[in-house]
């Protein structure tokens, strides 16, 4: 999302990631939104409601569910602060500046190039024989500009597994269709 600390959060782009802690070091990725459908994308938009006490909305996931036919276990949400730290210390880089635009000035093709391109960076890393210490994430450091149903532990926990067992291959995105 743009910036978790606004009343209204605007969308940037969905990845579904398939991990299975404790397999083969895996990791498939899928680009869910935007897509070229622009009356979809502003349904999910619509439907994308944070409140500080519940989180994200359940329509929001029934729609994505619906929609997409696809069921989600947990979520992590990241806005524009934390994707500049994280990818920062994941590939050295600051986010494709034109990821950053507001999302009416934001071309559809770009954000997925954008977005394909760093996890595809971020998968080449995590694939090394070595992974570089500079992964080691300090998540609980993200406070107000990362939102996720899961603790902060289980997300270092499932981070620092996937470090410590670096990728048999660079991760597989495959793309919705």
């Amino acid at each position: 999302v743009d910036d978790l600390t606004v009343e209204k959060p605007q969308l940037t782009t969905i990845w579904m990631v398939f991990f299975y802690p404790k397999s083969q070091p895996y990791l498939i990725q899928l680009p869910v939104y935007p897509t070229t459908n622009k009356k979809v994308n502003a349904a999910l938009q619509a439907e994308f409601v944070v409140t500080p006490l519940s989180g994200v909305n359940q329509s929001f996931w029934d729609k994505l569910e619906i929609d997409f036919q696809l069921a989600w276990d947990h979520y992590l949400i990241i806005d524009e602060i934390s994707l500049s730290i994280l990818t920062q210390q994941l590939i050295g880089e600051e986010p494709p500046a034109r990821l950053l635009k507001p999302a009416n000035k934001r071309k559809i093709t770009n954000v997925l190039a954008d977005t394909t391109s760093i996890m595809k960076k971020i998968c080449g890393g995590l694939a090394d024989d070595k992974v570089d210490p500079a992964m080691m994430i300090e998540w609980k450091d993200f406070n107000a500009h990362l939102l996720t149903d899961m603790h902060p532990s289980n997300i270092e926990k499932n981070w620092n597994w996937i470090l410590g067992n670096p990728l048999v291959d660079t991760c597989n995105i495959i793309s919705y269709k």
